[in-house]
């Protein structure tokens, strides 16, 4: 990782390159982003993987490993918006892409499995909250009735 990085500083800060040169050397550079963020994504750092993908996609939107990779790192931290933004602009370039194809079946899951939770948590929001009201109506009642008699 660390030659990656150096690597990609001086391909960055060498000005005596012609515009051959600057095109393969971008392209380089691109390239040990590209792998960094592999790194990144491997050793759990997902910001970090997320931030070196969006390098290479300010210079190159359709890249469709940055989209792949930033769209992991996203899932990862749960940012799952922005992961299918990635996702799909991924299989827009490029419709075929099984590794794509992969992680979308992934966010979907994982979209369902946080339905789920949110109605699980919701209905028991809902049944504390009529149990309440029941126990406050009872309360309510037997007051009443107490002040009756």
């Amino acid at each position: 990782m660390y030659c990656e990085f150096q690597a990609s500083k001086f391909i960055q800060f060498d000005h005596s390159f012609n515009n051959d040169e600057k095109c393969r050397a971008n392209t380089l550079r691109l390239s040990c982003y590209l792998n960094n963020a592999a790194c990144k994504l491997k050793m759990g750092e997902h910001q970090e993987a997320s931030k070196l993908c969006s390098k290479v996609i300010e210079y190159d939107p359709c890249n469709v490993k940055a989209l792949f990779r930033r769209a992991q790192a996203y899932l990862r931290i749960n940012e799952l918006e922005k992961a299918e933004i990635d996702i799909k602009k991924a299989l827009e370039v490029d419709p075929n892409n099984r590794d794509v194809k992969v992680i979308y079946k992934e966010l979907k899951n994982k979209q369902k499995q946080y339905a789920q939770q949110e109605v699980e948590i919701f209905s028991t929001m809902l049944s504390r909250s009529a149990k309440i009201e029941d126990n406050s109506l009872a309360k309510s009642f037997i007051n009443q009735d107490v002040k009756l008699q």
